[in-house]
């Protein structure tokens, strides 16, 4: 948290340094952050002046109806304070090199869900996808691609619809039955109502844009954990890059494209690890990629024994 004091008014206010102490909610800060990005990708303010719009919205300044009164000079005195307290912005920059020169890009890598519930009765995925099952994952994955390559608002529409859904009836009865996994959400399944996807869809179209980003940074953040990530599982860190990685022996020698998320339901089915494809399906996203990183972890064990054999 940064802290900003001024002694002469003894005022004291701490604000977020990071995305992750931003607050949640379609009106939170981190939804505002998401607003200016915007703002400032179609041209519409600067770089400077994203970061005073930033800094007067975490410290919570109000315009006083004595501001209007104030002489130009006083105003311009006023402005270019903003500007120089508003530089402790910058930690909400990343940096970075392109073709060996720095580079400053916003933060937006989150595993956090910043935005919980929308139109008042649909509620999120909890953070990290911690609630997900394979089949949601796989559903909101082809959207989030299409939109990814598209940049077309009702792919990402279709995406929200999919993963923002009511909460189950007797939710606070079931949280204390033996069999509760902890999904709050009515479940999605290969079978679930299309119909009831566009009745949500016709609230969802709705909402704000930028409130539809902040849920996509939300996807692209745990997608790219999920891809590269190293949760720890038993104490011991585990590397999921693993899963996504090819041999280049196989990159040249195949021409083929892999079916993949499909594809994956389809060979752990077969293993029978979790039962039948609807069965797969079903399981908690997480369950499944642990599963794969172990199968893909043996996989490289055998080939690394055989390998030092030869």
């Amino acid at each position: 948290m940064h802290n900003l004091q001024i002694q002469d008014r003894k005022i004291s206010i701490d604000f977020p340094s990071n995305i992750d102490e931003l607050s949640i909610g379609e009106n939170g800060q981190f939804a505002m952050y998401c607003r200016l990005i915007l703002q400032y990708i179609s041209g519409s303010i600067s770089v400077d002046q994203f970061k005073a719009l930033f800094f007067i919205e975490l410290v919570d300044i109000k315009k006083s109806w004595r501001y209007y009164f104030f002489s130009s000079e006083k105003k311009e005195v006023i402005t270019c304070e903003l500007l120089r307290l508003s530089q402790v912005i910058d930690s909400f920059f990343e940096e970075y090199e392109k073709e060996g020169k720095p580079v400053k890009a916003f933060q937006l890598n989150t595993v956090k869900n910043f935005i919980p519930r929308v139109c008042r009765w649909y509620y999120g995925p909890q953070d990290g996808f911690k609630d997900m099952t394979f089949c949601e994952y796989r559903s909101a994955f082809t959207w989030f691609k299409a939109y990814s390559d598209t940049n077309q608002e009702s792919d990402l529409d279709q995406l929200i619809a999919i993963l923002y859904r009511p909460r189950k009836k007797f939710l606070w009865i079931r949280k204390y039955l033996p069999g509760y996994n902890g999904q709050e959400r009515v479940s999605f399944t290969s079978k679930s109502n299309p119909e009831l996807i566009q009745f949500r869809l016709k609230r969802i179209v709705r909402l704000p844009l930028h409130v539809k980003y902040a849920i996509f940074l939300y996807f692209s953040g745990c997608e790219d954990y999920l891809r590269s990530g190293s949760p720890t599982i038993d104490g011991n860190k585990i590397d999921l890059s693993i899963i996504y990685k090819q041999p280049k022996d196989e990159q040249q020698a195949s021409e083929l494209k892999d079916i993949g998320i499909l594809g994956i339901l389809y060979s752990l089915s077969e293993s029978r690890v979790f039962g039948s494809i609807e069965e797969t399906d079903s399981q908690m996203l997480w369950d499944v990629m642990i599963r794969l990183y172990q199968v893909v972890k043996q996989n490289k064990d055998i080939e690394s024994r055989y390998g030092s054999r030869t």
